[in-house]
């Protein structure tokens, strides 16, 4: 059993809500990120914008102190750059042997077919039946972006690889991880190119839950989470993407080695399990997450912003009251496209959260209608 330090570098896409779980456990937070937002800034003890993604992280952390660091999105997609940063301080994560063996979906696939588990249709060549279903993925995929139809004609210069599309529901499972074992934490239901929010396709932009499973889909989850521990050596949370068909059979599409977007929606401590993986010998004997349902909704800019509103403040728009945050710092210019905030919602069900934030993102698109570049 490790020591536990309670000083912790957390490096990523965006850090805000793990370095908010860590705070509130008492650790001293240090971040890199592509954003360092107002509340990431205000947790942390000091922060790093990297402008240079994914190369400048380790460049950034290296001016940071040599405290134990975890990675959230899109690192998984760059082992080297996990164990360049590796190489200095201890990793509280999966390193780049495990990255590149469990982000491999060729690897996945048999995986899953040798346990029994229904997996997508998968390969490397461009589909030779274009009048089926088939999707267009890059390797180093995150939240969506980049995924297309595609054609018999689509080339992939080895950057993308084609699997095809299973009809259904796209979910998100938590786990967390260790000496070969997983524990289910929940599932939520992923918001994927919701135009409300401000994008199409197969970009996400959030997350409600956790779900209420039945049995056979609990055992489903469970076995899926066990295989990829035991056979990837998988440490600490990670998250699966799934695709829960009409027959409510799960087919997982996509494994995320590290804390993921939607982890915060289950309870405020999740971090815990994650860090747990290195100053405990096993899993722990139960995982209690909160009543009800939550969700957050990320907001997408629909058009360049000049410079960002104080949102720091915020609760209500036009008697709308707003949880937030990813708050860009005031001032801040945001091109069309990009994410702007997140904003949050608690109901008894999806429906009711999912009532919210529409409601919600809405009253944000108000506010940010003034804002224009």
């Amino acid at each position: 059993m490790a020591a536990e330090s309670k000083d912790i570098l957390i490096v990523g896409a965006s850090a805000r809500a793990a370095a908010k779980q860590a705070a509130a456990l008492g650790y001293r937070v240090w971040a890199a990120d592509l954003f360092e937002d107002a509340d990431l800034t205000a947790i942390a003890a000091e922060t790093r914008k990297v402008l240079d993604y994914p190369h400048g992280f380790a460049p950034a952390c290296a001016t940071l102190p040599p405290a134990p660091w975890m990675f959230t999105g899109g690192l998984e997609n760059h082992p080297d750059v996990v164990d360049t940063i590796s190489r200095n301080r201890p990793l509280l994560g999966n390193p780049g042997a495990v990255l590149k063996q469990v982000r491999d979906p060729l690897q996945l696939s048999a995986v899953f077919r040798d346990a029994g588990i229904p997996f997508p249709e998968t390969r490397l060549s461009p589909p030779t039946d274009p009048g089926a279903n088939w999707l267009r993925k890059p390797f180093t995929s995150c939240a969506g972006r980049s995924i297309r139809p595609a054609t018999a004609s689509a080339g992939t210069a080895g950057r993308h690889f084609f699997q095809r599309f299973v009809l259904g529901q796209l979910l998100g499972a938590a786990y967390t991880a260790s000496n070969g074992k997983a524990m289910l934490i929940g599932v939520t239901r992923q918001l994927v190119g919701q135009t409300w929010c401000g994008v199409e396709g197969f970009q996400y932009c959030g997350s409600l839950g956790p779900l209420s499973l039945s049995a056979h889909e609990e055992q489903q989850f469970q076995h899926i989470g066990t295989v990829l521990a035991r056979h990837f050596g998988l440490r600490g949370l990670f998250g699966v993407d799934v695709i829960r068909d009409h027959d409510a059979t799960i087919w997982p599409i996509e494994v995320n080695p590290r804390y993921t977007a939607s982890m915060e929606l289950y309870c405020d401590n999740v971090l815990t399990f994650h860090l747990a993986a290195w100053h405990q010998d096993d899993l722990p004997d139960t995982v209690a997450t909160q009543a009800g349902c939550r969700g957050k909704a990320i907001v997408f800019a629909t058009h360049d912003i000049d410079a960002m509103p104080d949102l720091r403040e915020l609760s209500e728009i036009d008697g709308t009251s707003l949880l937030l945050a990813d708050i860009p710092a005031t001032g801040t210019r945001i091109a069309s496209g990009q994410p702007v905030v997140s904003v949050f919602a608690e109901g008894q069900d999806e429906n009711d959260v999912d009532r919210k934030l529409r409601k919600n993102v809405a009253a944000m698109y108000s506010l940010l209608a003034n804002a224009r570049g």
